[in-house]
């Protein structure tokens, strides 16, 4: 049976990593998982069936056609809202860059 995969999940995930470069926010796995998910109820999902090796080629030809600015805009907003609205106490924040 072929794989189903939502490429918008990948493309979250790689400005996730970007902007955990770029900007200090907490990224224990309750924060990440909120931006996360946050970010992608904002998008479209891009459902793809591809074998292992095929996958790759296509998520670079998604990066390619979706409008990176709606991505970076769609992280950025859910890592601002995050923020502001922690799910754990401030002593548990961990601002430390992966």
């Amino acid at each position: 049976m072929a794989t189903i995969t939502n490429m918008m999940e990948k493309l979250v995930d790689a400005i996730i990593n970007e902007q955990k470069a770029k900007t200090d926010f907490c990224v224990c796995e309750t924060c990440l998982a909120d931006v996360r998910c946050l970010a992608l109820n904002r998008l479209p999902a891009k459902y793809v069936t591809t074998s292992k090796g095929e996958l790759y080629s296509k998520m670079d030809q998604i990066m390619e056609s979706q409008n990176k600015l709606d991505l970076d805009i769609a992280v950025i907003s859910a890592i601002e809202y995050v923020c502001t609205h922690k799910q754990h106490p401030d002593s548990k924040d961990i601002k430390s860059r992966k």
